[in-house]
C-alpha cells in the first residue's frame, strides 16, 4: 500500500496516515495506491437561459452541468439540453456543501495487468482544522434511503469515514460485487466504531 500525500495539505502527515490506516483496516490493499489532495473550494455550475413560458414563467437560469474546481474547460452536461434553452452558458462559482469525497479508478479495466491495480483518490481541505462546518453532524446521503445515518464527531472522524468508504468500493471491484453506496456507507460506519474504541481505549494513540 502506498499512500501519496499533497504537500499542499497544511496537516500532520503522521497523523493522515494514522487516521486513513484506520479506515482501511480489514481489506486487501497490497495492489492499491492512494493519492490524497486538497479539494477545492469552489464548484462551478454551467447555467443557460430558459426563455421558453411553457416552462418557465419567466427567463430563468437552469443549471446544465457542474465540476469541481478550476481545472475544467468547458461544461459537462448532466443531461441532453432541450431545444427552449438558449443563450449563452455561463457559469458561477458555488461554495460546495462538503469537501471531502474519494473515486476509486480499477487499472485492470484499462488494460493494466500487473503492478498497482487499484488507485483511490481522497480529497480533503487543505486545512481540515480550519473547515467551517459545524460538529458534530449527521451524514446521510438523501439520495439513498438505505444509507445508514452516521453521527461524524469531528474532521478526524471525516477522513477515516472517507478512507473505509473508499475501501469497501475496492473490495467490491476485487470481488465482482455490486457498486452498492449503502454497503460501502455500513462498513464505513463499521471501521468507525472501531477508529473511536482505539482512540478511546487504547492501546493505540493517535498523534496529536
Amino acid at each position: 500500500m502506498q499512500i501519496n500525500i499533497d504537500p499542499s495539505l497544511r496537516l500532520s502527515r503522521v497523523l493522515l496516515t494514522t487516521l486513513i490506516e484506520h479506515g482501511l483496516a480489514g481489506v486487501d490493499t497490497d495492489d492499491v495506491e492512494m493519492h490524497v489532495g486538497a479539494a477545492p473550494t469552489t464548484l462551478r455550475r454551467w447555467v443557460r437561459t430558459c426563455r421558453n413560458p411553457a416552462i418557465c414563467s419567466r427567463p430563468a437560469e437552469v443549471s446544465v452541468g457542474r465540476t469541481h474546481g478550476h481545472s475544467a474547460t468547458s461544461p459537462r452536461p448532466l443531461a441532453r439540453l432541450p431545444s427552449s434553452l438558449h443563450g449563452p452558458a455561463k457559469e458561477t462559482t458555488l461554495q460546495p456543501r462538503y469537501a471531502y469525497s474519494g473515486r476509486v479508478r480499477d487499472r485492470r479495466r484499462h488494460g493494466v495487468t500487473s503492478g498497482v491495480r487499484f488507485l483511490v483518490r481522497l480529497c480533503i481541505p487543505a486545512d481540515p482544522t480550519a473547515a467551517s462546518d459545524p460538529y458534530p453532524r449527521l451524514s446521510r446521503d438523501p439520495r439513498r434511503r438505505d444509507t445508514p445515518e452516521l453521527l461524524i464527531e469531528d474532521w478526524r472522524e471525516e477522513i477515516v469515514r472517507l478512507a473505509a468508504h473508499e475501501a469497501r468500493h475496492v473490495h467490491q471491484h476485487r470481488h465482482d460485487l455490486p457498486r452498492s453506496e449503502a454497503d460501502a456507507e455500513r462498513w464505513a460506519a463499521a471501521r468507525l466504531e472501531g477508529y473511536r474504541c482505539a482512540r478511546d481505549n487504547g492501546p493505540v494513540r493517535l498523534p496529536s
